[in-house]
């Protein structure tokens, strides 16, 4: 494999351009809508009952009531459990999307391939829930990218100076 050369300006072109990414704020969590809908129709759903008593409904409307409660837990709990965090998402499509630019582009070395290769770094793997998360596997990455591996290990060696921050510049 041929190692790829960048200059100084494009040395720093790439720190500005991971410096950007980082910077964006963090989409917000669609779990913490599910926990608290959970929580919501779960109070409701216990309070129904005595709710109903005193203010003398009548069975058909605490039937309804209970069973679109029931719903409402029920999308709650299936959104907190099963649900991938925005932050998930929003780098796996990001990931994916500048490995497949890159994959189709393997000539390029232009700025828009430099964005290309910092996206793809920064967003592999992130720190989701307070552990890292692994958004794309880098073996097969490194397969798919091909021609382009070796830009994209020269643009790794600029964001990670020390080789235990690297992950395509491994064996």
């Amino acid at each position: 494999m041929e190692l790829v050369t960048l200059d100084a300006g494009e040395q720093a072109a790439i720190r500005d351009e991971a410096q950007r990414l980082l910077a964006q704020p963090p989409p917000a969590d669609r779990r913490g809508i599910g926990c608290i809908t959970v929580v919501g129709a779960g109070l409701l759903l216990l309070l129904l009952p005595p709710l109903s008593k005193r203010l003398g409904w009548p069975p058909l409307v605490a039937d309804v009531l209970f069973w679109a409660l029931a719903i409402v837990l029920a999308l709650g709990l299936f959104a907190a459990v099963f649900l991938t965090t925005s932050r998930y998402s929003q780098a796996s499509s990001r990931a994916h999307e500048a490995l497949a630019w890159l994959a189709s582009h393997a000539d390029a070395r232009d700025a828009k391939a430099q964005r290309h290769a910092v996206t793809l770094i920064c967003y592999h793997t992130i720190n989701d829930d307070g552990g890292q998360a692994q958004v794309i596997d880098i073996d097969e990455a490194k397969a798919t990218l091909g021609a382009a591996l070796p830009f994209v290990i020269a643009v790794e060696r600029v964001l990670y100076p020390d080789p235990t921050g690297r992950h395509f510049d491994r064996a």
